[in-house]
């Protein structure tokens, strides 16, 4: 079976779906070695803009397995936009509320309407774009190190829909807190195509 195979429907009904060993160990260990050269030695708990500061992150993003995940739920040829590590130890944690992940990263502000709030953050400029935007993206987490439920960075929650701004069917909420070391989040969006209906 293809490790890349995602379960389209399970995603469709929850609003996520777990995989696992869905990028091979090899993979893992290169993306960690890419991650650490990115951070230059920075012991900092998170880390933005890796697409921008690793051309290798880059790469696999726009063709590796993780790709091929993106393409699966979106359709065409999905787009990353947007790779962030976070490095979550013991003595470096942070606790977040249940939130939806509703801010994208663009190359500047230009006032539209739909769009907003806007927000810097680490000099890249993000806005909150409209639902129709919001339903054509994905994010895929990898994690680095080995975790389980018990351990994992993310709690998942299945949809609510009284809690969404924007529909059932895309709005798994997410809480990032426990002490899985770290987790390489890349979002995808397909602005282009609609999506695919497996």
């Amino acid at each position: 079976m293809d490790r890349t195979q995602v379960n389209c429907l399970e995603f469709e009904t929850a609003g996520f779906t777990v995989m696992k060993s869905a990028v091979a160990s090899e993979q893992i260990d290169q993306l960690t070695v890419l991650v650490e050269s990115a951070r230059g030695g920075k012991t900092a708990a998170g880390l933005r803009n890796l697409l921008v500061r690793s051309p290798e992150i880059r790469s696999f993003a726009q063709s590796g397995s993780i790709f091929k995940m993106a393409q699966q739920l979106l359709g065409g040829k999905p787009i990353p936009v947007r790779a962030i590590l976070f490095d979550k130890t013991p003595a470096s944690n942070w606790y977040v509320t249940w939130h939806q992940d509703l801010s994208i990263p663009v190359k500047e502000r230009f006032e539209c309407e739909g769009y907003g709030p806007w927000s810097v953050k680490d000099d890249v400029v993000h806005v909150q774009p409209p639902a129709a935007i919001l339903e054509k993206i994905v994010s895929l987490p990898i994690h680095l190190d080995p975790c389980s439920e018990k351990n994992g960075p993310i709690m998942i929650a299945r949809f609510q829909t009284e809690l969404s701004n924007i529909p059932r069917k895309y709005n798994g909420s997410k809480l990032h807190g426990s002490f899985k070391r770290q987790n390489l989040n890349s979002m995808f969006s397909q602005l282009n195509k609609k999506r695919s209906r497996n």
